[in-house]
Order: structure tokens, then sequence, then C-alpha cells
């Protein structure tokens, strides 16, 4: 099984979040600020380095304004497209 962070589908939920950031003119210091973390958790994140929990995607998508159900939604299907393309 391959790791999820590694995963293209992962990388996209990433770069999603990070351009909702950048769509709501926040710095990654503000949104840290609003999540009480340092401001390189979230570089961490953007980035696709460090492995979010569902706990902290879902305080993500609130302190982004974003629908948590539908960003799982998003990623999921992203994720199960690229596993119908790797070999098992």
């Amino acid at each position: 099984m391959r790791k999820a962070i590694r995963s293209e589908a992962y990388r996209g939920l990433c770069q999603m979040l990070r351009k909702r950031r950048r769509g709501l003119d926040l710095t990654q210091a503000q949104l840290a600020a609003r999540l009480g973390l340092a401001q390189t958790v979230i570089s961490q994140i953007e980035a696709a380095q460090r492995r979010l929990d569902i706990l902290e995607l879902a305080q993500l998508c609130d302190a982004l304004d974003l629908d948590f159900l539908h960003t799982i939604d998003v990623f999921r299907t992203a994720y199960d497209d690229e596993s119908k393309g790797a070999p098992r």
C-alpha cells in the first residue's frame, strides 16, 4: 500500500488548501494564528511534507471556509482515480 502523503491526490489536496488560503488573501502566519499553530506547520502542510489527520483537516476547512465533506469527497475521488491506475 502506497503512503497517501506521497500520492498525487494528497499533493492536490495540499495545493487546494494553499490556493484557498491565497484566495482569501491570508498569509501562512495569519492562517496559523487562526488555528493556534506555528507558521511552519502551515508551510509543511501546503508543501505536502506533513500528513494531516482528519481533525486537522476539519479545522483547516473551517478556518478557510471550505465545506469539509465536499473537500473529503474531492480528495477521495482523486485518490480513487489515482489508485485505479496504480498496480496492486
